[in-house]
């Protein structure tokens, strides 16, 4: 052996996280378009990547760049986070709780529009009390 490391094919990939479950891993779907054989229209693949995330800093809808790294980390993870390219939309609400997820976009949609309306009553009752 001459105790070179292998280089990988994809040294460097890009994808959503879509889940952090598990301690300092975090779950990267990498998207590949290619044209169908057959077909002839383009086709887009999904592979899940587990990444190392030492920091624990994203949440499922950031859009990362992961790195191969030259030795393997786990059994699972031969990748680690290089950068949050764009953070998922996050907010938080009455209860605490963190909402990341384009699905909770609506909800969020709609407390701005409840908080608008409440400004907008208070205002009415400011002007109406002068």
């Amino acid at each position: 052996m001459s105790g070179r490391i292998a280089q990988s094919k994809a040294p460097e990939l890009f994808g959503y996280v879509i889940r952090t479950a598990a301690a300092k891993t975090t779950t990267v779907r990498v998207a590949r378009t290619t044209i169908h054989k057959i077909l002839k229209k383009p086709v887009t693949w999904h592979t899940n990547f587990h990444a190392h995330d030492p920091n624990q800093v994203t949440v499922p809808g950031d859009y990362v760049r992961i790195d191969k790294t030259p030795k393997p980390i786990s059994k699972i993870k031969s990748y680690k986070l290089g950068e949050i390219i764009r953070p998922a939309q996050r907010y938080v609400d009455e209860d605490g709780k963190l909402h990341t997820q384009a699905v909770d976009l609506k909800v969020w949609e709609n407390m701005q529009r409840k908080a608008q309306a409440e400004k907008r009553a208070e205002r009415r009752a400011e002007k109406e009390g002068e």
